[in-house]
């Protein structure tokens, strides 16, 4: 029988491998041996925002964030998935939050263009997408799911003076099944 740690390498492999049913099965494995595993369950959570069950998705990276502050992609993504309930209050507070506490240059950059973004600045919360994709050198795949909500916003003028829909705008970083 395999062990969480085993179970959580394996389910991380078929997240890579855009598996999301063997990636699940995995993680659900791992949380039946070890419960509080913070990590195996924002792995779900971002499963399930994958596959659009935003409820659960939210309801497991609180849940994540509760046991483990320190998960600062689950924090990204918790307020992306606040953005996409059009709870631009909690999105705004999440990002913060997280601008405080990492290290992470490129992080805070883009928490700041997100911010920027559900305060309808939204020129400024490109450039400050753009400016964090060329500051991210660590996590590639996070650089798609930006670029997925820069597109969702277009690029042309007439974007930039058209407040967000929050709905789509956010769900902009699930497209692909990245982060």
């Amino acid at each position: 029988m395999l062990d969480a740690e085993e179970l959580l390498h394996l389910a991380m492999k078929n997240i890579q491998e855009n598996k999301s049913t063997e990636a699940l099965d995995l993680l659900n494995k791992c949380v039946q041996i070890e419960p509080n595993n913070a990590l195996a369950i924002y792995l779900i959570a971002a499963q399930h925002a994958e596959i659009g069950m935003y409820d659960r998705a939210q309801a497991g990276m609180e849940k994540a964030l509760d046991l483990d502050p320190s998960l600062e992609m689950a924090s990204l993504q918790l307020g992306l998935l606040y953005g996409h309930k059009e709870e631009l209050d909690k999105a705004i507070a999440t990002w913060t939050s997280l601008i405080e506490k990492t290290s992470s240059q490129y992080i805070k950059t883009f928490c700041l263009g997100l911010t920027a973004i559900c305060e309808d600045k939204i020129e400024r919360g490109l450039e400050l997408l753009e400016q964090g994709k060329k500051e991210n050198q660590d996590n590639p795949a996070l650089n798609v799911s930006i670029q997925n909500i820069i597109d969702s916003l277009g690029s042309d003028e007439s974007a930039t003076e058209q407040p967000i829909e929050s709905d789509s705008t956010f769900l902009g970083a699930y497209r692909d099944k990245s982060v």
